[in-house]
């Protein structure tokens, strides 16, 4: 047993794993009864009927592919816009032309030199 502290952490430069990582010849032995028990051609006969059973809509087909062939998420992660509601994608076109009004209506906001609002 690990020794831990006061408030049950680990202490520091003592192993969470005192057994170590499983040893190298374990996992050697581990695939080659893997490879005893199945051929290459055999898993490649298997993942092809996978594949055309889900382009069929087999789900379990999907299943199966997306568990084995694509990783896990190490973490979700939700992304939401201002106040928790939906994200807002603009166009760069588009942020440029708001910008560019903004602009526009700044300018046209100044009055002119040398022109004054009042009647001579």
């Amino acid at each position: 047993m690990s020794a831990r502290n006061e408030q049950g952490r680990f202490v520091k430069g003592q192993s969470g794993n005192p057994k170590g990582r499983p040893q190298k010849a374990r996992e050697e032995r581990y695939y080659k009864i893997a490879l005893s028990a199945i051929t290459f051609a055999q898993w490649k006969k298997i993942i092809k009927r996978a594949g055309d059973d889900a382009a069929k809509g087999d789900t379990s087909a999907r299943r199966f592919l997306a568990d084995y062939l694509l990783p896990t998420p190490a973490q979700r992660l939700e992304l939401t816009g201002a106040l928790g509601g939906p994200i807002e994608i603009s166009r760069v076109n588009d942020i440029r032309n708001n910008l560019e009004s903004k602009l526009r209506e700044a300018v046209d906001a100044q009055p002119e030199e040398g022109v004054s609002g009042e009647p001579d």
